[in-house]
C-alpha cells in the first residue's frame, strides 16, 4: 500500500482509533464520515470499507466471540458479554456505524458511480452492502433494507422480513457481479483498500458471500448452496483471494482488537478456557498465533482462558491470555471472508450430498488455507514483554496435524461434526460466522460450549441479539410493526431467526 493510501484513510482512522470513552461499546466512534453525496466515488471508498472492516471485527466480534466463547473477559462489560447478559443500549453504536456509515456511505457511492459512469464503484458499493447487510440480518433477523438509506423518501424505515432481506442480498450480489465486470474498471486504484482494482477478485469475494448465504439455509433450502456450485461459479482459489481490511502499526491506524487489548488501558478481557482447551487437546499449531502468552506473575510466559463468566480479576495480566497477534497484531488485518471459508462451506456442501472424496478435499484445503494464512501474518513474530516468539507453520507441520486421529477427515466417525470443528477454530477471525453455524446445525451444535457461570439466559445459548435501544426510541413504530420491541435476556433464546428452524 503507497504512502499516499496511508495518508488518504488517516483521517479515518483519527476517528476510529480510540474514540471509545462510551460506556456502552468499546471499539466505537464519535462520528460516522456519512452524507458524502457529491464526493467523487474514489474518495468515498476508503472509508465504507474501513468502517465495516472496523465494526465487523471489532464490536460484532465481541459481542458473537463471547457467545462462542472465544473470549472470557473478567470484569465489565466483556464479562456481561461471557455471561450471555446482552442489553438494547450495547449495540447503539455498532448498529449507526453500518446504517449511518457503511450502508449510507454505499449508497452515495453508488449514486455518485452511476451519475460518473464509473460502473465497478457500482459494484463493489453493492457487494460491500450485501455483506454488511448479511452481517447485521444475521445477528438481529428482520432489519430495515428496502427502505434503508433513502432518507428522500422515509424518514423512519420499515423493517423487512429475513427471508425478503435474504432474496435482496443474493439479488444485490447479482447485480454487483455484473457491475464490476461492466468495464475495464482501471479508473480503480489504491483506493480499493482490499483488492487495489482486481476485478476478478472482487466477483470471487462477492460469489463467496453469495454461498456463504445459500449455506446460511441449509434448514430452509437444504439444496440452494449445492445447485449454486453446481453452475461453476468464479470462488476464491488462494489466500491470495482473501478478503482483507488493512490496519497498520500506527497509532492513527491500529486493528481494533489491538487498541482495545493493549491501548485503551481497559484490561477487562480475556481469551476463553473452552477455546484454549480445545486447541490444547488438538495440539494445534495456531496455539501461539490465537493466544497471547501471559505477560506478568508466576504464569508469565503461559497460556491460559478464563472460565465464561467467571470473576476473576486479571487487571495485571497474570491469569489469563489476550488475543494473539495473528487476530490481534497492531497491524493484523480485518478478514471479511476467506479462502478457507468458502473451502469449509464446499466440504459442508458435499458431506451433506454425499460426496465423501469432494468433501475431504475441500477440508483439507480449508485447514491448510487457515494455517497458511496465520503463518504469513504473524509467524516468527515475538510477543512484548515475554519474548516468547511464534513459530512458522510449515508444510510438515500441516501434514502432521491433518493426520492427526483428532484431525483426520478420514478418521473421524462424525464427518460433518470433524468439518463444523475446525471450521470453528478457523472462524476465530470471524466469530459472528461461528454463531450462524452453531444456530443453523439444529441439535448437533458443534462445538461443545460450556455454560458460562452466572448466565442471563438459563443455560442456553442466545439465538439472537436485542435491537438497539436506539431503534426502540427512533423507529418504535416501525419496530412494533415489524419484529417486535426487544425482549428481555432470557427470552432471547427462545425467538430463533428465520432461516434457524427450532
Amino acid at each position: 500500500m503507497t504512502t499516499i493510501l496511508y495518508k488518504r484513510i488517516t483521517s479515518l482512522f483519527l476517528l476510529l482509533a480510540l474514540a471509545t470513552s462510551s460506556c456502552d461499546d468499546f471499539f466505537d466512534v464519535n462520528e460516522s464520515p456519512n452524507s458524502l453525496t457529491e464526493v467523487p466515488p474514489a474518495t468515498l471508498l476508503p472509508p465504507i470499507i474501513s468502517t465495516l472492516g472496523y465494526y465487523a471485527y471489532g464490536n460484532f466480534s465481541l459481542y458473537t466471540g463471547s457467545i462462542m466463547q472465544y473470549y472470557a473477559g473478567h470484569r465489565g462489560q466483556p464479562l456481561q458479554y461471557a455471561q450471555l447478559d446482552f442489553r438494547a443500549s450495547d449495540t447503539d453504536n455498532s448498529w449507526s456505524a453500518i446504517y449511518s456509515g457503511v450502508l449510507e456511505d454505499a449508497a452515495a457511492l453508488q449514486q455518485q458511480a452511476t451519475v460518473t459512469e464509473q460502473p465497478a464503484y457500482v459494484g463493489i458499493a453493492q457487494i460491500l452492502k450485501a455483506n454488511s447487510y448479511l452481517l447485521l440480518t444475521d445477528i438481529y433477523g428482520d432489519i430495515p433494507f428496502s427502505q434503508a438509506n433513502n432518507i428522500d423518501e422515509f424518514i423512519t424505515t420499515e423493517y423487512d422480513a429475513q427471508e425478503a432481506v435474504y432474496n435482496g442480498i443474493i439479488e444485490m450480489l447479482n447485480n454487483g457481479i455484473e457491475n464490476v465486470q461492466a468495464d475495464d474498471a482501471s479508473y480503480v486504484g489504491d483506493e480499493d483498500l482490499i483488492y487495489e482494482g482486481d476485478m476478478d477478485k472482487w466477483v470471487r469475494y462477492a460469489n463467496t458471500l453469495k454461498l456463504r448465504a445459500l449455506n446460511h439455509l441449509s434448514l430452509r433450502q437444504p439444496n440452494a448452496a449445492q445447485e449454486f456450485l453446481s453452475t461453476n461459479p468464479l470462488l476464491m482459489e488462494s489466500n491470495a483471494d482473501n478478503a482483507l481490511v488493512p490496519f497498520f502499526d500506527d497509532v492513527n491506524q491500529y486493528n481494533p482488537r489491538y487498541q482495545f487489548d493493549n491501548v485503551s488501558g481497559r484490561e477487562d478481557a480475556a481469551v476463553s478456557e473452552t477455546f484454549v482447551n480445545m486447541l490444547t487437546a488438538l495440539n494445534d499449531p495456531r496455539f501461539l498465533y490465537y493466544f497471547e502468552p501471559i505477560r506478568n506473575g508466576d504464569l508469565e510466559g503461559t497460556v491460559a482462558g478464563n472460565y465464561p463468566g467467571d470473576t476473576q480479576d486479571d487487571s495485571g495480566r497474570e491469569r489469563f491470555s489476550r488475543v494473539g497477534l495473528s487476530l490481534a497484531g497492531p497491524d493484523a488485518p480485518a478478514v471479511l471472508a476467506s479462502y478457507a471459508e468458502t473451502q469449509f462451506i464446499i466440504a459442508e456442501v458435499m458431506q451433506r450430498a454425499g460426496n465423501a472424496a469432494a468433501a475431504q478435499e475441500a477440508y483439507e484445503n480449508a485447514v491448510t488455507a487457515s494455517l497458511n494464512y496465520h503463518s504469513a501474518v504473524a509467524g516468527g513474530a515475538t510477543y512484548p514483554g515475554t519474548g516468547v516468539e511464534i513459530p512458522e507453520i510449515s508444510e510438515d507441520d500441516i501434514a502432521t496435524y491433518l493426520a492427526q486421529q483428532t484431525v483426520s477427515y478420514s478418521a473421524a466417525a462424525n464427518k460433518l461434526e470433524r468439518i463444523m470443528e475446525q471450521k470453528y477454530i478457523a472462524l476465530y477471525t470471524m466469530p459472528y460466522e461461528a454463531w450462524v453455524d452453531y444456530r443453523r446445525v439444529g441439535d448437533a451444535n458443534y462445538p461443545d460450549l460450556v455454560n458460562p457461570l452466572n448466565n442471563r439466559t438459563q443455560n442456553r445459548i442466545p439465538l439472537r441479539l436485542p435491537y438497539p435501544q436506539l431503534e426502540i426510541d427512533l423507529n418504535g413504530v416501525n419496530l412494533q410493526n415489524g419484529p417486535g420491541i426487544p425482549v428481555p435476556n432470557e427470552t432471547l433464546v427462545t425467538q430463533s431467526l428465520w432461516w434457524d428452524v427450532q
